[in-house]
């Protein structure tokens, strides 16, 4: 582990491979914090932009933006596993009554 840090550390050709990705990454044709930049200009100079860019959920209804499809199924999903689980505790209940009463007598 030693040598290993010691050739990542002093050996020469990591050191150029890091200054070249470095120089590769600052010189990349679109930064990230450019093009944010930009198209925060770009929508300030025009104002009606959202009326032509609209987005993918814009012209959903409320149900469906919020995934109202996914909460009433997890909702029937749960209410019935919580029923059945109800039921289970009751039926389990009536056969531990009706043994111990079969065993008192």
């Amino acid at each position: 582990m030693v040598d290993a840090l010691q050739k990542l550390l002093f050996d020469p050709k990591y050191e150029r491979n890091a200054k070249t990705i470095s120089k590769m990454m600052l010189e990349k044709p679109e930064q990230s914090e450019k093009l944010f930049v930009d198209w925060v200009e770009y929508a300030a100079r025009n104002p009606g932009l959202h009326k032509i860019l609209n987005l993918p959920g814009a012209e959903l209804t409320p149900f469906w933006y919020y995934s109202g499809d996914v909460i009433v199924v997890t909702f029937i999903f749960s209410m019935t596993s919580i029923f059945i689980f109800w039921r289970f505790l009751n039926f389990m209940r009536c056969r531990i009554s009706i043994r111990s009463k079969s065993k008192s007598e």
